[in-house]
């Protein structure tokens, strides 16, 4: 069986969830605030999209998953 990627950063040995957990501490950023942004991004990301503004972008399919496409996903 082969051997999974680590989770953890190699030199530090934190993950992510960890590094983005500490940071928004360290910054003053509520979760609230996190999820406001991350919205935004999606309907920015949406808009351009529907402008033609990524037509650079190239839909790729998973091979596990046919029906699953890497693009911005308009009805989220």
């Amino acid at each position: 069986m082969p051997e999974l990627p680590a989770v953890a950063e190699f030199s530090s040995n934190e993950t992510m969830g960890h590094s983005g957990d500490r940071l928004a501490a360290a910054f003053g950023i509520s979760r609230s605030e996190q999820d406001d942004y991350a919205i935004r991004s999606h309907q920015l990301a949406k808009q351009a999209f529907e402008k033609g503004l990524l037509t650079d972008i190239v839909p790729v399919k998973v091979p596990s998953n046919p029906d699953v496409i890497n693009r911005v996903r308009i009805s989220s």
